[in-house]
C-alpha cells in the first residue's frame, strides 16, 4: 500500500475586478464616478485587496467606496458607504464609517513632476460584510489622472490528499 500526501498552501483569488480610467466629467465640477455591482462571499474570502493607482498632483482625488445600496437606486451614497479610501490632494486616506475613524498617510509629491503612485488597501475577514453589494469609484480634479482601481478577493487554500 502506498501512502501519498500532498499539501498545498497557496492563496487563491476568489475574484478580480479592474476599473480603468473614467471618462471626462460632463460638468464644471470635474467629478465623475461609476458604480459596480459587488458580492462578498465571506466563507470564500479571507480578505479583499483594493489597489488604487494614479498620476498624482496636489489637487486631484480618486476614491473608492464600498457598502450596501439600501435604497436600491444603483448609486452608493455617502450614508450607504461602510469604507471609503483612496488618494486626496497628496494624501492616502481610509475612512471607516462604524468607528468614525480616519487614517491619513502623506505622499511626497516632489519625487517627480507628476509621479505615478500606487497603494493597496486591505479589508480583512472581520471587516467584510456579506450585505455589501456596490463599489463606487470617483475621480475629481483637472487634467489627466490616469487612475486605475483593482480589487482582488483572496482566500487561503488547503488541499490534503491521502491515498
Amino acid at each position: 500500500m502506498k501512502l501519498l500526501a500532498m499539501i498545498l498552501s497557496l492563496p487563491m483569488a476568489a475574484f478580480a475586478v479592474t476599473v480603468g480610467p473614467l471618462p471626462p466629467s460632463e460638468f464644471a465640477d470635474t467629478e465623475v464616478s461609476t458604480n459596480i455591482a459587488f458580492v462578498v462571499e465571506r466563507p470564500a474570502m479571507a480578505r479583499i485587496e483594493f489597489t488604487v493607482a494614479l498620476d498624482a498632483t496636489p489637487t486631484n482625488n480618486v476614491e473608492v467606496a464600498i457598502g450596501t445600496d439600501a435604497n436600491v437606486d444603483g448609486n452608493l451614497s455617502v450614508e450607504e458607504s461602510a469604507y471609503v479610501f483612496g488618494y486626496d490632494c497628496g494624501t492616502w486616506f481610509c475612512r471607516e464609517r462604524d468607528k468614525n475613524k480616519i487614517e491619513n498617510t502623506a505622499v511626497d509629491l516632489d519625487l517627480l513632476p507628476r509621479p505615478h503612485l500606487s497603494h493597496t488597501f486591505i479589508l480583512k475577514r472581520r471587516q467584510l460584510d456579506t450585505a455589501w453589494n456596490l463599489v463606487k469609484v470617483t475621480r475629481r480634479g483637472c487634467g489627466a489622472v490616469c487612475e486605475l482601481v483593482e480589487a482582488k478577493g483572496r482566500k487561503p487554500g488547503l488541499k490534503l490528499e491521502v491515498r
